[in-house]
């Protein structure tokens, strides 16, 4: 009986004491969050300091978050060389990038962002997605509710056939040091870590390459932002098509003083940050194609006639939209969609912007001459964010600077 009682005893006093401890957490939480909260109400302080919020000032970024002494960015410039194939519409590309590390922290590895995997079938986008939710993209669905049924629009079932017939994505053939030996690599849905052989120090580069093909959705069964649009009725025998090629270049991660990588998935809606970098892109396409991107053109005279030329020339220092081709041609022969063709190539640019962004568009302006033909023509440019420019089928300069 009497150990009974000091067993007793004993398992009170631990209670005691845990509820002291579980009484003095509770009073400290308060205390923790006075900083930002409103003192004599449940509600957010809107006039609350921001230094209550903001992370303190340093060397990299000044109390209003702008750059500060030591500010630093990192850099990633591109050589690509891309084919269309318009019959099988799919494009391949060999990409070398050349990374410098200005940051002061030693990289291991680096992660880069491979946005056409969110057309897999087990993307993440496609995986979370919530039918009927708020803030999906894509055809109309209903979950139905209060007797009414679960309702899918016919383009919604047009939609999942598509994803269903196609395999959509990047197919990665390699990833490899330049003038070395392959890479390993980790890809998890719209993003691919590339463990370096040794750790990039700061002030350090790398160069690599990445060889890699995809299919081109159709942008309007799948509701993507890029992809290729179909003209049955064009008179062209099979219709005809226009290429817009976004967020289509597997492309590095920005790695920043406060987030480090932001290495974050991409499900379709949004923007992500990139970094500064030159780009130098040679596209070949079909010799009947229009291409219009920015950057600038670094053989004219290989795509262009000669009054074509000059209307470039008139028209890259002006403000004004300009065409470099006045007149619809007459055809002097019915074209079909695959084999060689008589003609020029149209006004176009061959450069990616940093956003990424290029079109292509098959026929329907095609200029006929007595050129031998060409099939697969290709057209070299360069961008970038230190350089200025553009042209293209209608020319609207666009300058950027850096600070």
């Amino acid at each position: 009986m009497a150990r009974d009682t000091a067993l007793d005893s004993e398992v009170g006093k631990t209670r005691m004491r845990l509820a002291t401890i579980l009484l003095c957490f509770l009073l400290a939480l308060p205390a923790s969050a006075q900083g930002i909260q409103q003192t004599k109400g449940n509600f957010e302080d809107k006039f609350r300091q921001l230094d209550e919020v903001l992370p303190d000032p340093n060397v990299y970024r000044n109390a209003s978050g702008a750059p500060g002494h030591q500010y630093w960015q990192q850099e990633a410039d591109y050589t690509i060389k891309a084919r269309l194939d318009e019959d099988r519409r799919r494009l391949s590309a060999e990409s070398t990038i050349r990374y410098t590390n200005n940051s002061p922290d030693t990289l291991p590895w680096i992660w880069l962002q491979l946005d056409q995997n969110i057309f897999r079938t087990d993307s993440m986008a496609e995986l979370t997605d919530d039918f009927g939710g708020p803030g999906r993209r894509g055809p109309a669905v209903s979950t139905g509710g209060g007797g009414e049924p679960a309702r899918l629009s016919l383009e919604e079932v047009r939609r999942q056939q598509a994803m269903e017939d196609n395999e959509y994505g990047y197919e990665i053939r390699s990833v490899r040091l330049v003038n070395g030996g392959d890479l390993p690599h980790t890809i998890v849905g719209t993003l691919m870590r590339i463990d370096l052989p040794t750790p990039l120090e700061p002030g350090q580069s790398v160069e690599f390459a990445i060889d890699f093909d995809f299919n081109i959705v159709e942008e309007n069964t799948i509701y993507a932002r890029s992809g290729y649009e179909h003209f049955p009725d064009d008179p062209r025998p099979g219709g005809n098509d226009i290429y817009l090629f976004a967020q289509w270049f597997p492309r590095l991660v920005a790695y920043s003083d406060y987030e480090g990588w932001h290495n974050k998935e991409f499900l379709g809606r949004g923007e992500f940050t990139l970094e500064f970098g030159d780009y130098d892109v040679t596209m070949t396409v079909p010799d009947d194609h229009i291409v219009a991107s920015t950057g600038v053109l670094q053989n004219p005279a290989e795509v262009l006639t000669a009054q074509q030329r000059q209307r470039l020339g008139r028209a890259v220092p002006t403000s004004r939209s300009s065409s470099l081709r006045r007149k619809k041609p007459k055809r002097t022969s019915a074209p079909g969609r695959a084999g060689p063709r008589r003609g020029t190539l149209l006004p176009t640019t061959c450069a990616i912007s940093p956003g990424g962004r290029a079109a292509s568009s098959r026929g329907m302006r095609r200029a006929t001459s007595s050129q031998a033909p060409r099939t697969k023509p290709s057209w070299r440019c360069r961008s970038g964010l230190r350089k200025a420019a553009s042209c293209g089928a209608n020319i609207r300069p666009q300058r950027w600077s850096t600070p």
